[in-house]
């Protein structure tokens, strides 16, 4: 997001899921994703926004918990 309202998810999910490339391979930790947001996306679709977090998923495996607030 910027300071003049722009709220980026793809960009946000990207940033969140390359953590999950620090994990020991070997690691049995569960992997959950908790994503929080104020406002819209104002860069991109819900389509394809729903495409990309799934290609980003599907290397991971996480559970996705979303929450909007104060919308």
């Amino acid at each position: 997001s910027s300071s003049k309202g722009g709220t980026n998810f793809v960009e946000s999910f990207q940033t969140g899921f390359s953590l999950f490339s620090n994990l020991e391979s070997t690691s049995n930790c569960n992997k959950v994703v908790i994503f929080l947001t104020h406002g819209n996306d104002t860069f991109s679709t819900p389509t394809y926004i729903y495409d990309q977090v799934a290609q980003l998923n599907s290397q991971v495996g996480a559970t996705i918990f979303t929450f909007s607030l104060g919308m």
